[in-house]
C-alpha cells in the first residue's frame, strides 16, 4: 500500500490504517478502523458494528495537529459490517481502499455526497481498486 500507512493501538491491541495527505496547513485524514457499535452517546442511536472510514479536518500548524471533533466537514461511513474484530479484513479494506485515498480526501471537502456515492461504489465491486 502506498497511501494508508498502519497504526497501531497498544491501549486496545488493535490495528488500523490512516491517509495523510501531503498538504501542510490543512487537510482531509481518512482513517479506516474497527467500529464497535452500540449505543452512540452523541446521537442516541444504535451503531453497527463493522469496519469504518472516518473523515476528519485536520490543521497542521508548525508540526502540531488540530481539530475540531465537532467541525461539520468531518464524518464517519460503515464500509462493511462484521460480527467481531479482524485485522485481516481491515487491512483487506485499506487495500481496497488505498488507490482512492487522495480522491476520496480531495472530494469529501468539495462535494460529501459525491464521495460517499464513490466509497459505496468501491466497496460494492462496481469500481475496481486502484493500483497507486
Amino acid at each position: 500500500m502506498q497511501n494508508f500507512e498502519i497504526r497501531h493501538s497498544k491501549r486496545y491491541n488493535r490495528a488500523s490504517y490512516a491517509y495523510y495527505p501531503a498538504d501542510t496547513a490543512q487537510m482531509m485524514k481518512l482513517e479506516i478502523d474497527h467500529r464497535d457499535g452500540g449505543l452512540n452517546y452523541s446521537s442516541g442511536s444504535n451503531e453497527q458494528r463493522g469496519i469504518e472510514m472516518v473523515m476528519t479536518k485536520i490543521n497542521v500548524v508548525e508540526g502540531l495537529e488540530t481539530y475540531s471533533p465537532f467541525d461539520g466537514v468531518n464524518g464517519r461511513i460503515l464500509l462493511t459490517p462484521t460480527a467481531r474484530y479482524s485485522a485481516r479484513k481491515i487491512q483487506e479494506m485499506a487495500e481496497l481502499m488505498d488507490g482512492h485515498a487522495p480522491e476520496i480526501s480531495a472530494m469529501w471537502k468539495v462535494d460529501r455526497n459525491a464521495a460517499i456515492r464513490l466509497i459505496g461504489s468501491i466497496v460494492s465491486g462496481e469500481i475496481a481498486a486502484k493500483a497507486a
